[in-house]
């Protein structure tokens, strides 16, 4: 949408919000590289959850609670990896374009906890398929529509 004053008797059109972009750039067993841009608040981030993660879940640890709601949509249970647009869990200021890279390290915190007490890998990402998502200002609005991508074998299929 365009948004117009006047100054002058003239129309000047004042500068939008940049584009939201999200892609996957690079997988191994030890990063999943992601490329965004458009990000405009220092709690924009971006999430991995495993697709129909509820009744992943559900079926992993024959799921009874552990304090997550049993919607199957972003919010009602952790990501299994997100980050900031810093690349941290913790954010300082506004990138409004860059790369994440997603590890070990990347773990929802309180998921991580349920899944070691269940023996469950969350990094590498086990085969499955995946929606990366990118939110705005720590809140479940998405900026992009998510990306369904596939591991099978180790390898990322797209």
């Amino acid at each position: 949408m365009n948004y117009f004053s006047l100054l002058g008797g003239k129309k000047i059109k004042k500068n939008e919000p940049p584009p939201k972009n999200l892609e996957i750039i690079e997988y191994n067993q030890e990063v999943l590289k992601v490329k965004f841009n458009g990000s405009e608040n220092k709690y924009d981030w971006i999430a991995i959850y495993k697709e129909n993660q509820v009744e992943w879940l559900k079926e992993k640890i024959k799921f009874t609670g552990y304090g997550f709601a049993v919607k199957n949509k972003p919010g009602s249970i952790p990501a299994v990896l997100w980050l900031y647009c810093n690349n941290s869990q913790e954010s300082n200021s506004v990138i409004s374009n860059g790369n994440l890279l997603f590890n070990s390290d990347s773990k929802h915190k309180q998921l991580d906890q349920v899944c070691t007490k269940h023996q469950i890998e969350i990094f590498p990402l086990a085969n499955g398929f995946y929606k990366l998502y990118f939110f705005s200002n720590n809140s479940y609005k998405k900026y992009t529509q998510p990306i369904t991508f596939e591991i099978k074998d180790k390898e990322l299929i797209r």
